[in-house]
């Protein structure tokens, strides 16, 4: 059985990061104006792709509203459980 090796990449982190610091559900497009922001380059396409990587990992979760889709990362995922 193969496993499926995920790269980390500075962009992943600074995804997840801004998507971390978002307290409501939000857009690919507000999550890239965000990073722009910040000064974080990264095209939108990467945006869409990695946020839907995260939801289909379970580490983000989705809901349609008004025809968008709009992702906030899962609690679980942001707070884990202490060993």
């Amino acid at each position: 059985m193969s496993e499926h090796i995920v790269r980390q990449t500075r962009q992943k982190d600074a995804i997840r990061d801004a998507l971390n610091g978002c307290d409501e559900f939000i857009s690919a497009q507000e999550l890239h104006r965000k990073l722009e922001d910040r000064g974080e380059h990264i095209g939108l396409a990467t945006v869409y792709r990695q946020l839907n990587a995260l939801a289909e990992a379970g580490r983000a979760d989705t809901v349609r509203l008004d025809g968008q889709q709009l992702f906030r990362l899962c609690l679980l995922y942001t707070s884990p459980s202490p060993r």
